[in-house]
């Protein structure tokens, strides 16, 4: 299943309006085997986090819609395992440099987009006045 989810990513998880769904059901399967392992196999417990916090990274330097809920989806993910983040607002200081970074710039990268995307989303239009707002 793993490879399925990671083979999806480079199909639909880019989409801007709709990657996101991919991204939110590759954590939910990886969240799904967190929780049944064994509390005491503390090393599996590490590395299935690790899995988890590597998808939120990777999920949060791709610049799609509603980036910032999952910026506070995240953070309260990470307070969950200890980590103390302020899950209340886009502040990423304690956040990982790399990530903070790469967030910042994917939401900087989506909001210069967004015009474009609410233009070719629009129901109303043709597929021809759709291509001619993106010219």
């Amino acid at each position: 299943m793993r490879n399925l989810f990671e083979r999806a990513i480079p199909a639909a998880g880019f989409h801007v309006t709709e990657g996101n769904r991919i991204w939110e059901g590759y954590r939910e399967f990886e969240q799904g085997i967190l929780d049944t392992i064994d509390k005491a196999d503390l090393e599996e417990r590490n590395k299935q986090i690790q899995r988890i916090r590597s998808i939120f990274h990777r999920h949060l330097s791709v610049p799609l819609k509603d980036l910032s809920s999952t910026l506070i989806t995240y953070k309260a993910w990470e307070l969950e395992q200890g980590t103390d983040l302020d899950i209340g607002s886009d502040d990423l200081s304690k956040v990982s440099p790399q990530v903070a970074v790469a967030n910042k710039k994917a939401q900087q990268m989506y909001s210069e987009r967004a015009h474009l995307e609410e233009n070719i989303s629009k129901k109303d239009l043709s597929d021809t006045e759709k291509f001619q707002h993106l010219m």
